[in-house]
């Protein structure tokens, strides 16, 4: 087809690296890789701390509304918007209600190895945030090599990733390049087998954010793969480990929510008007602090966001939600008879583990059926129940086959120039606005 998102086959073997050159193939791909994503933070780093130092102050937004973090000049690029709310939490602590919306570890980390605050803190969260973003750009071609992947689209999806969508949100004092680390690492640690290892990275995921929960979806699909032998009997201990594995990666979720719980609703000075007012999210059935601060302090909820005053945000986000559900489509309509015989005749062969067969490897293949869910489901929430402009970032941080998508739309004739001009539109403006706390948070 003209105008397809499937046009151009994708294998194993397309562009693979054949006989004895493999390893010395994969070892060259690692080294680009590595580059590319060192070069880019290096680049991000500078241009965003330029673009704050030049910027005419009369442009600055002084909204009295959003958080400032006091920092000299060209370290204040890397502390706007929620950049600031995570360095505010590191020196002063959960100081109210509406900074519970933010997970504690970043905070927790930037406190721990900056204990003076002020500039230290900065720089020590653009230290973290650079490298976690290196480290997970490695892992992004690891995952695609062990899912076995085309080793060229592998390389080209992390490659493409340190210029993709949330470019400055990956250097700047964010969780997305630490979330994307653990959970990037998680997926293939449980690629390899290692159900609990992955389960530790995914519970370290969720302390940096609480949409990590949604990464125990792959350990239940795979102990539910488990679960079943190949003459179809059931096993119940694959199924109870995945269990236990998933509530690990809940744990901090809960956690967090039982200290906000216990702050507001039980201590007598953290209650609102005294030990006898309470915050009215405590008196519910099954009370949540962060679904409280999302739908109160930051307007979330289901079709919430969706005014026509919002529409520039919508089109901000088109490009990262049709890739994600173009992708979907395209995968479902390709794969739809290899999905079939995967779980009738053999529920384990589309194992995220690996344990499956191998003829139906690939993009398009059944062992890339619980990343497609993945996406969906995140994509899904993002158009639906969230501020539905972070959906390139909440993408980019969570979701593989989102850049496997992107690497396979860059590599059509007919999509390669669109994917270029969206990176390079994305990247310029993100330098330029986020940096000077303008529209791109």
């Amino acid at each position: 087809g003209g105008g397809g998102f499937e046009d151009a086959p994708v294998g194993p073997t397309a562009g693979g690296d054949g006989g004895g050159s493999a390893f010395e193939g994969v070892r060259q791909r690692r080294r680009r890789v590595l580059l590319a994503a060192a070069a880019s933070r290096a680049a991000t780093c500078g241009l965003m701390a330029l673009s704050e130092c030049v910027w005419p102050e009369w442009l600055l937004d002084d909204d009295p509304t959003v958080a400032r973090f006091s920092a000299p000049g060209g370290l204040r690029a890397f502390a706007q918007w929620d950049a600031a709310r995570y360095l505010l939490i590191a020196q002063n602590g959960y100081t109210d209600e509406q900074m519970h919306a933010f997970q504690p570890a970043l905070p927790l980390l930037l406190r721990f190895l900056a204990p003076a605050g002020g500039a230290g803190l900065i720089l020590v969260g653009i230290l973290i945030t650079n490298l976690s973003f290196v480290g997970s750009a490695m892992l992004l071609l690891e995952l695609g090599l062990a899912l076995r992947l085309d080793p060229g689209l592998a390389e080209l999806a992390a490659v493409l990733y340190c210029a993709g969508p949330a470019s400055v949100f990956h250097s700047s004092v964010y969780t997305e390049s630490p979330f994307a680390l653990c959970t990037f690492g998680g997926i293939l640690l449980l690629q390899r087998g290692g159900r609990w290892s992955s389960a530790l990275a995914f519970a370290v995921g969720t302390c940096f954010r609480a949409n990590g929960i949604v990464n125990a979806g792959f350990l239940l699909y795979d102990a539910l793969v488990r679960s079943f032998s190949r003459r179809g009997r059931f096993r119940v201990f694959p199924l109870l480990v995945g269990i236990l594995c998933t509530a690990l990666v809940f744990l901090p979720y809960i956690a967090f929510e039982a200290y906000g719980y216990n702050k507001f609703c039980k201590t007598p000075l953290g209650a609102v008007g005294g030990p006898d007012v309470l915050p009215p999210w405590c008196q519910d059935r099954v009370p949540s602090l962060y679904g409280h601060v999302q739908k109160a302090y930051w307007g979330n909820g289901l079709f919430a966001f969706w005014e026509l005053k919002q529409l520039p945000n919508f089109v901000r986000a088109a490009p990262a939600l049709m890739l994600a559900f173009l992708g979907t489509w395209a995968y479902f309509e390709r794969s739809g008879s290899q999905l079939k015989h995967a779980f009738f005749s053999h529920f384990g062969v589309a194992a995220c583990t690996g344990a499956g067969v191998r003829e139906h490897d690939g993009l398009f293949g059944p062992a890339l059926f619980p990343h497609v869910v993945q996406t969906t489901v995140l994509a899904t929430f993002a158009l639906l129940v969230m501020h539905v402009h972070v959906a390139g970032r909440f993408l980019s941080a969570a979701s593989p086959s989102f850049h496997w998508w992107l690497a396979y739309a860059a590599q059509q004739p007919h999509l390669k120039a669109k994917v270029r001009g969206y990176l390079v539109l994305d990247f310029v403006l993100g330098v330029v606005l986020h940096p000077n706390a303008l529209p791109w948070s």
